[in-house]
């Protein structure tokens, strides 16, 4: 559990640094996007056969996500950041692979009904080290997974809720291309705990209009999010969402 700390401390040690530095107005960040997402990976019960996602059928998906950032010029106190993913998806496949979840065993050559909800809320604490044409945010998230995966075939039912709150070291560099509103970022959030990990990493190019009073926003990039979970509420999992995505936002 002394790697689950270390984001907690670097948080710590953030907010009492004087190295720590703000936007010098008031700011706000609001917006979406698409994720196009390919699922694969697996999850079934501890010491059991797993269950194979792209056996089951979960291949890929359209995902939302929400966002809204305030940024102010207040010293050492944390600008914020709120994001809400919309990660769900149901599908019935022939399996061809016998597993087991919530101690329910499901045979190889039947059909399964699979939902599969992977939704979850950050809350991202962050400072700006570097506002310039580099910009450098460091800080950590606070991921809290409110899904479920959920079985049913020939009169079997299981279901394994997703409900943990993870607390993720937080980093994004972005470069300003001079006199064109184009930029380039890259970032994302990592925590390491015992035998389990989750990264969120994505790089994108983006484009920010200009204005007297609000500004326009639009991004495209790459995420990619793993989870590795070892015993987490009886629960193992080898998890890889994989894809591009697109944004609009407004600044004001």
């Amino acid at each position: 559990m002394n790697n689950l700390m270390k984001p907690l401390c670097l948080a710590s040690l953030l907010a009492v640094s004087p190295l720590a530095v703000s936007d010098t107005v008031l700011g706000i960040y609001a917006g979406g996007g698409v994720w196009q997402t390919d699922f694969s990976g697996d999850v079934g019960d501890v010491n059991q056969p797993a269950a194979d996602l792209e056996d089951l059928g979960l291949v890929d998906q359209d995902n939302e996500f929400y966002f809204i950032a305030l940024e102010h010029p207040v010293p050492l106190l944390p600008n914020i950041r709120l994001q809400q993913n919309d990660i769900a998806l149901s599908e019935t496949a022939e399996v061809s692979q016998s597993f087991v979840l919530d101690d329910v065993a499901y045979s190889a050559n039947t059909t399964v009904a699979s939902d599969f909800d992977f939704s979850h809320t950050d809350a991202t604490l962050y400072y700006e080290v570097l506002d310039n044409w580099v910009n450098l945010d460091l800080g950590v998230t606070f991921r809290q997974f409110d899904g479920e995966i959920s079985l049913r075939s020939n009169g079997l039912a299981s279901a394994q809720e997703l409900d943990e709150v993870i607390p993720m070291v937080y980093g994004k560099a972005q470069f300003n291309l001079p006199l064109t509103g184009f930029y380039i970022a890259a970032g994302g959030n990592y925590a390491s705990y015992s035998d389990s990990s989750a990264s969120d990493l994505q790089a994108s190019v983006g484009y920010m209009s200009d204005g007297l009073v609000l500004d326009f926003g639009i991004e495209v990039g790459i995420r990619n999010f793993s989870v590795e979970l070892d015993d987490v509420s009886d629960l193992d999992a080898d998890l890889d969402l994989e894809g591009s995505f697109a944004s609009i936002y407004f600044h004001f």
